[in-house]
């Protein structure tokens, strides 16, 4: 049997470094590769910050362009995109920040802007807050630092020009015409004046927009647009939570994101939104009060980006065409799926209908004619046609995206006792209702769930002493309840079984009920989102992301590979950090010829309660080996290509894997099954190789088939393993075949690997 040398390795990044998220990879690459695009400005570019350009003193317009960094010639439109360029070199007239007579005078309180933007916040006399928000952004703030004044800064920066500058003027107008509660947006220049104190040197001359900041009003005074309070989205959470009585007006909220979906804003998160509360009876409804759009109407195009957005699809254009409705919708996942999870379909449609009755073409073009002159001039047909083919098909968008977030539906109670009943219908339908355990025959929360819609509804109960009741007929809709806090009861007096039927509670003095039903009383605390990119509190726990994409490079074993690869990432309810994961490649390697490879690789977690599946298989035409002769006697007095030689392999290598925490804030993953292989030498394949010296075929040439077992000992203390700055991973592992099949007698290998 031919047998392989292994070595231990060690791989460390080089001081200083670290990797990269693969889309960041990429982008550095296409960017410094193709610097040249940009070299004409990449000069005078490198540093620069957000534009300024101070006004005369006592001045109360001034002529400034906005942007002039942002002009490049035909090239570099062509790789980065013209975006709206064109715009942002415009001179302009603006009108100088009156500091008497807005908000009957106005005086610096601090600076903001945790994001690209900076601003600077002002108390008026009249007791509210204004904020003057820049125009111009600064993307470096939330890069890396190793990656701060480079090439790639530059280009991450010249992105800006993809923005369309005074957006808010036009979405203003659409949101008034549709109702949907916001800050007018007014633009201006910051005077250069003493009285900004020691914001002076840093904010005069500063280009943006003006916003009343919607806040309360001191005492029991109507606070914005007359609401009684006004909070950011996590005391929004918490007032959701605490009663019943606070609720959000759903339709109101569809209707803000349908003018996200409108404009193409793709910057929704729940920091993204104010909360104003109003009076209802003797509750209070809840309406949104979307703020910052510095993504609407953006333009992300050039062939830079287009490649780009193969990666990642958030980054959208606006087109007539839509996007991908999950690159558009991606940051308000969050709260999507928590304050539209009462919304039926039909509610959607209805909403849909009065939001496009209420967008006329004259609507739209009285919209878009408040940009400033010069700005309507060049963009004002395009943007004007695109809002009313977007406007025509939202009604498709809306019911694609419907479709994606109602697959697997995600309904919070309260921490009041609360009476939640689950009733499964004939037609595999399922009614939930939730009501105040006092009045179980008032629901305040009622939706239908359909199977073609719906796969899987998770229902959190949060506090209270909560009693759960399944009733009806068999379940085509797998139901999750998760009791929370609280002395809870649950009971399956449905023809539900255990696959269909779960409940979960660790807390608590809880009973169950009904011996058809899946029990898990253990513990289980939802992970927390620890990603700088992603704004969710949690981490992803549903749906799932496929893509394919080429994968070419350049190996001594194999010469080029040129392949494609599939792979398909699938989020579970508490299976963090993914449910599934799955990957197959098809591709070709040039070494002696074309050689085939097709490999699938899988992880399913879970699958045998805490222990994960593993599968690899698949076929290799060209597995290259080292043979040195047998045992630890041997004389190497040849270069080292005369000991490789060439085989073909099939393998199939199924296992089980447990993966837990280890010391140090690591984890560690065990993993091991059987494995099985076929390989298949050829002696004139590989003649000239020292395989090929031997007068009579060795054994384990030819076509040989060994089974036994693999496994295998992880221990990783990486914060981040695609990234890493610190931390290590260590990796043991180790084949072992008895005398089976083609196998004469047992033998067997260990390997191992350190790397940071």
């Amino acid at each position: 049997m031919i047998r392989k040398a292994y070595s231990i390795k060690a791989c460390p990044n080089r001081p200083g470094r670290h990797r990269w998220p693969p889309a960041l990879l990429v982008t550095a690459l296409l960017v410094t590769s193709l610097s040249l695009a940009g070299a004409d400005t990449a000069a005078a570019q490198a540093g620069q910050r957000i534009f300024r350009s101070v006004p005369e003193q006592g001045d109360t317009t001034h002529v400034a362009v906005p942007g002039g960094r942002f002009e490049k010639g035909g090239f570099g439109r062509w790789f980065y995109g013209s975006d709206y360029r064109q715009l942002w070199t415009t001179p302009l007239e603006l009108p100088v920040l009156d500091l008497d007579a807005v908000g009957g005078g106005l005086s610096p309180m601090r600076p903001g802007g945790a994001g690209q933007s900076i601003s600077l916040h002002f108390m008026g006399e009249d007791g509210r807050r204004y904020t003057v928000r820049s125009i111009d952004k600064d993307p470096s703030k939330r890069l890396m630092e190793e990656l701060k004044d480079t090439i790639v800064e530059d280009v991450i920066q010249d992105l800006v020009s993809a923005h369309l500058p005074a957006a808010g003027l036009v979405v203003d107008a659409l949101m008034e015409a549709t109702g949907v509660l916001h800050a007018p947006h007014r633009l201006v220049v910051i005077p250069d004046d003493p009285r900004l104190e020691s914001f002076r040197e840093e904010y005069a001359g500063l280009i943006g927009t003006l916003q009343e900041h919607p806040s309360e009003a001191p005492g029991n005074e109507p606070g914005f647009a007359g609401s009684r309070r006004v909070s950011g989205s996590e005391r929004l959470y918490e007032g959701l939570e605490e009663s019943p009585c606070e609720r959000v007006d759903a339709r109101a909220y569809l209707k803000a994101r349908l003018i996200d979906f409108l404009i193409g804003d793709s910057d929704r998160h729940r920091g993204q939104w104010r909360w104003a509360q109003f009076p209802a009876g003797d509750c209070y409804t809840w309406l949104p009060v979307p703020e910052d759009r510095d993504k609407a109407f953006i333009d992300l195009d050039g062939q830079f980006m287009k490649l780009v957005r193969r990666i990642e699809p958030k980054f959208v254009r606006f087109q007539e065409e839509y996007p991908n409705h999950k690159g558009l919708s991606r940051t308000g996942w969050e709260l999507d799926r928590r304050l539209l999870s009462e919304l039926e379909w039909n509610a959607w449609e209805e909403v849909v209908a009065t939001f496009q009755s209420e967008l006329p073409d004259p609507v739209i073009d009285e919209a878009v004619r408040r940009l400033p002159d010069p700005f309507y001039t060049q963009a004002g047909d395009f943007l004007a046609r695109t809002l009313k083919v977007r406007r025509d098909t939202l009604g498709d968008f809306a019911a694609r995206y419907y479709g994606f977030i109602s697959n697997e539906v995600e309904i919070r109670a309260t921490d009041e006792d609360e009476y939640l009943e689950l009733e499964h219908l004939a037609d595999g339908s399922l009614e939930v209702r939730i009501s105040l355990a006092g009045s179980p025959d008032i629901p305040y929360f009622r939706r239908t769930l359909y199977p073609h819609e719906t796969e899987e509804v998770r229902i959190y109960l949060h506090g209270g002493d909560d009693q759960t009741n399944v009733v009806g007929d068999r379940a085509r809709i797998r139901v999750h309840v998760d009791g929370g806090g609280g002395d809870d009861a649950f009971a399956n007096n449905s023809r539900a079984g255990r696959r269909t039927t779960r409940f979960y509670d660790a807390r608590g003095s809880n009973r169950f009920e009904g011996g058809r039903a899946h029990v898990n009383k253990r513990r289980f605390v939802r992970p927390r989102n620890e990603s700088a990119i992603s704004q969710d509190i949690y981490t992803l726990d549903w749906g799932r992301v496929s893509g394919i994409r080429p994968v070419v490079y350049y190996k001594s074993d194999f010469g080029f590979y040129a392949g494609l690869q599939y792979a398909r990432l699938s989020y579970g309810y508490r299976k963090a950090p993914y449910a599934a994961r799955y990957a197959i490649d098809v591709g070709v390697a040039t070494r002696g010829g074309v050689k085939p490879f097709v490999t699938y690789s899988g992880r399913f977690r879970h699958m045998l309660r805490s222990l994960d599946g593993q599968l690899e298989m698949g076929y290799s035409g060209i597995n290259m080996v080292r043979f040195n002769g047998f045992g630890n006697d041997y004389n190497l007095t040849e270069d080292e290509p005369f000991y490789e030689l060439e085989q073909a392999q099939f393998l199939l290598a199924p296992a089980l894997s447990f993966t837990g925490s280890g010391d140090a804030h690591g984890k560690w993953n065990l993993a091991a099954g059987p494995v099985a292989k076929i390989t298949y030498t050829s002696l004139d394949e590989n003649e000239g190789k020292y395989i090929a010296s031997y007068e009579t075929p060795l054994y384990g040439t030819g076509s040989f088939g060994q089974a036994g077992v693999r496994g295998e000992v992880v221990f990783d203390t990486r914060d981040h393993p695609a990234h890493a700055r610190r931390g290590a991973r260590i990796r043991l592992a180790g084949e072992l075949y008895p005398a089976l099949w083609d196998v004469e007698s047992i033998f067997g290998n260990v390997a191992g690997e350190a790397s940071t």
